[in-house]
């Protein structure tokens, strides 16, 4: 089935499209998956609040934590009783984009609530990333340059970031990371608008 949800607040309206499509009995997400897409829910209403100033940044970031620790409990809960190694596979996805935006939270806070851990063990992985999905190595790019506000790392990341996003412009997300790093494109709304 195809639909369109449509978000509006004030002057603005945001409409997604969805597609939806009914689980066959082998891939039924059961209690994991309908918890799981609960919290995941939650963290985008929470961020949608965030961006429309619903909610203060201070609210914005703890409550965002604590529904990325209880998404990452269930994940590791659901990755101790999976058997089947396709499933354990896409488990081992998603915890790792959690991972990724628990660090991002414990940067953009600017507290030490114990993730540096975290966000090492996501540096340690870094060369594995660069080699096999590059989505997530150039998001531990991004946070790399985020934490270090070192603007040679800023400028060297953007540019590895942007070489990678002109080899193949499918992976939008690389352009999100760009519209927040690239100063050329901070700097010059035409240009933001050509590569967008």
């Amino acid at each position: 089935y195809y639909t369109e949800i449509v978000l509006s607040g004030g002057r603005k309206e945001l409409k997604v499209p969805v597609t939806i499509r009914k689980h066959s009995d082998a891939e039924a997400p059961g209690l994991f998956g309908k918890g799981l897409h609960r919290l995941e829910f939650s963290l985008t209403e929470l961020y949608l609040k965030f961006r429309n100033n619903q909610v203060s940044s201070g609210n914005y970031l703890s409550e965002s934590a604590r529904l990325t620790e209880s998404i990452l409990l269930l994940l590791d809960k659901q990755e101790l009783e999976s058997t089947d190694p396709v499933i354990k596979a896409g488990i081992e996805d998603k915890k790792c984009r959690y991972e990724l935006y628990r660090a991002y939270l414990s940067i953009v806070d600017g507290k030490n609530r114990g993730m540096d851990d975290s966000f090492e063990l996501i540096l340690s992985r870094k060369s594995y990333f660069e080699r096999n999905n590059r989505v997530f190595y150039c998001a531990v790019l991004y946070l790399e340059a985020l934490k270090s506000r070192d603007k040679k790392k800023v400028e060297e990341s953007a540019g590895i970031i942007r070489r990678l996003y002109e080899q193949d412009k499918k992976e939008d997300i690389l352009l999100w990371f760009l519209l927040y790093m690239d100063k050329r494109l901070e700097s010059s709304k035409l240009q933001r608008y050509e590569i967008i």
